[in-house]
C-alpha cells in the first residue's frame, strides 16, 4: 500500500485492470472521478467519498478511505456482469496488506440517459482500512 490510504484509488484501478475477468469486459476503462467523453462502451468510474485518520497523542495510527465506484453500461445484462466481475475482485481483497471490501453489498441500478441513449449504472462503496472499525463506529 502507499504511504497513505488518499492514493488507494489508483492502486484499485491497478487491480481491476489487472483482472483477467472484468478486463475482458471493459479492457482499461477504469477512471477517476468521470470517464472521458469520447469513452465508448462499458466504463468504471469511481471518487474517494471518505477519508479519515485515527490518531493516539504519539499520531497517526490508522487511516481508513471510502470510495465510490459507479458501473456504467448501456446494456443491463452487461451491466449486471461488469457488477459480478468487479465483486469477485473487491471481495476479501487485500491491497499492500490492508483490508479491502464492499460495505454491505448494496447497489443501486438505474437508468440514466446520455446523449439520448439510456445508461444502466450499479453504484458500489469500497472501504480500505479496518472494516470492523467501520461497521462499529459508524464510519
Amino acid at each position: 500500500m502507499s504511504k497513505s490510504v488518499l492514493s488507494a484509488g489508483d492502486e484499485l484501478r491497478e487491480v481491476l485492470i489487472e483482472d483477467e475477468s472484468l478486463s475482458a469486459l471493459i479492457g482499461e476503462k477504469v477512471f477517476p472521478k468521470v470517464a472521458p467523453a469520447d469513452t465508448n462502451g462499458a466504463f468504471i468510474t469511481y471518487r474517494m467519498t471518505k477519508f479519515k485518520q485515527l490518531r493516539t497523542k504519539f499520531g497517526v495510527y490508522d487511516q481508513q478511505a471510502m470510495f465510490e465506484f459507479m458501473i456504467c453500461s448501456p446494456d443491463n445484462d452487461e451491466c449486471v456482469e461488469i457488477a459480478e466481475a468487479f465483486c469477485d475482485v473487491m471481495t476479501n481483497r487485500k491491497v499492500g496488506g490492508v483490508k479491502v471490501g464492499i460495505e454491505g453489498g448494496e447497489s443501486t441500478l438505474t437508468p440514466f440517459e446520455i446523449k439520448g441513449q439510456a445508461w444502466h449504472v450499479m453504484f458500489f462503496d469500497v472501504q480500505i482500512g479496518d472494516l470492523d472499525y467501520h461497521s462499529n463506529n459508524n464510519y
